[in-house]
């Protein structure tokens, strides 16, 4: 009977584990380099901090002007301050349309893995902004794949 119950209170904390652990791969959280980036950011970009969202670096090749509302968006999304991190992402992209990891975290803001929901209409519409004379790195395009993958065919409990 204790084995029982000791076995099915397992099971639900390794599930739980493996969708918390897929959501962080996914948006990003463990830095590990995917490839080796085309377009370095310049010297003056300077990691962001924010009060209480705390300091990230994340370096991506959209342009100078969008990579502060970028690391914001970023640091929101890992709050899970979803409306804050897709307002930043579109402020990124307002700046530099062809900043391709702006629509990425756009996307990912539809995403509340915790809560088991997303807006997968809004999450799709925000990738197809993505211009065919964008030019990602490699690293880039890993994430971009990886986004399309958690946003594509199927139901929500597959693709996670």
């Amino acid at each position: 009977m204790f084995m029982n119950a000791f076995s099915l209170a397992c099971a639900r904390r390794r599930s739980c584990l493996r969708i918390i652990l897929m959501a962080m791969i996914v948006t990003g959280i463990f830095q590990v380099t995917l490839g080796a980036m085309d377009h370095p950011p310049p010297v003056s970009v300077k990691p962001a901090s924010w009060g209480r969202l705390g300091t990230i670096e994340f370096p991506v090749s959209g342009s100078p002007e969008a990579h502060p509302h970028f690391l914001r968006g970023v640091a929101a999304l890992h709050s899970f301050w979803y409306e804050e991190a897709i307002d930043a992402f579109r402020r990124a992209t307002t700046i530099d349309p062809n900043f391709v990891m702006g629509y990425w975290g756009e996307a990912m803001g539809h995403n509340h893995p915790i809560w088991k929901e997303e807006n997968l209409d809004a999450a799709r519409a925000a990738l197809q902004k993505i211009s065919v004379d964008a030019s990602p790195t490699v690293r880039e395009r890993r994430y971009l794949h990886a986004v399309q993958t958690l946003f594509g065919e199927g139901n929500k409990l597959t693709r996670d």
